[in-house]
């Protein structure tokens, strides 16, 4: 497991403050345990992906409706909260994560603007666009590789939301294969 790894797991899995939504807090152990579990070769599980994706759209109607009943209100929660946006199979949620983690960021969490980042490439290449700051990547039969991505934008701006330098992100590729 990686430094950064360890790090995101502290902060968003163990701790909790006092003002944390629990109901969101189970949510969110319950999927990032499962999508751990597909980090030793679950990803090619198709039964534990299709868990996980059902299990995942089950919480989005849940945090949909914590959303519009307020009950969404730390830095925490719009971060965990987006992380099921993120996961999703659907172009609008998305925005939507990219949305909350914009907020949670707003409200002073570290790792907001770069999961911000994540959400808005994510959902740029969901419309065949080509991503902005390099943190998606795609399979090439065996070989991992960068998705498109815009070469007009500088690493200036990545570093600005704490992503790896355009250099890194390429070399990033090549390891995960």
């Amino acid at each position: 497991m990686g430094e950064m790894t360890e790090k995101f797991l502290k902060k968003y899995y163990q701790y909790v403050s006092r003002e944390a939504n629990r109901e969101l807090l189970g949510f969110f152990r319950e999927s990032v345990k499962l999508r751990y579990e597909c980090m030793d070769g679950g990803w090619k599980d198709r039964v534990l992906i299709t868990n996980i994706e059902k299990l995942e759209k089950k919480y989005i109607k849940k945090i949909r409706k914590m959303l519009m009943d307020g009950k969404i209100v730390t830095r925490d929660d719009f971060f965990r909260a987006a992380h099921f946006f993120q996961h999703s199979l659907k172009i609008e949620d998305y925005s939507m994560a990219a949305t909350l983690y914009s907020i949670s960021g707003f409200l002073g969490d570290d790792w907001g603007k770069n999961h911000q980042a994540l959400a808005v490439d994510r959902f740029l290449l969901s419309i065949q666009q080509k991503q902005i700051f390099g943190t998606q990547y795609e399979r090439h039969g065996d070989v991992w590789q960068l998705s498109p991505y815009r070469k007009d934008i500088t690493n200036k701006l990545r570093k600005q939301h704490d992503v790896p330098n355009l250099r890194e992100s390429i070399k990033s590729a090549k390891n995960i294969s």
